[in-house]
């Protein structure tokens, strides 16, 4: 019983801390490409939604790259180099 109730506290931790990387992630890309903030904007005919997302996601890591994010002050880690980026090269 233990080792379960174990086991689950540190699923529990391994899953937080994955769910603050994503929310910050998506409020870094909500906090600098406005039109992710504004559905309304992103009409379904006129804009491609996906199309809008996978950009913003793209020059997001771009940004990451050249400076870092709070993220990889959280994690203790420093961000790729765009080479390492664009070579699929990521830890």
């Amino acid at each position: 019983r233990k080792t379960r109730q174990t086991l689950s506290k540190l699923l529990n931790r391994r899953v937080s801390s994955i769910r603050i990387l994503v929310e910050w992630s998506f409020g870094c890309l909500k906090r600098d490409f406005g039109i992710l903030s504004k559905p309304s904007k992103l009409q379904l005919f006129a804009n491609n939604p996906t199309t809008v997302m996978r950009l913003a996601v793209l020059l997001g890591n771009f940004r990451c790259c050249s400076r870092g994010e709070q993220i990889n002050e959280y994690f203790h880690t420093l961000p790729p180099t765009f080479a390492r980026y664009i070579e699929g090269e990521v830890d």
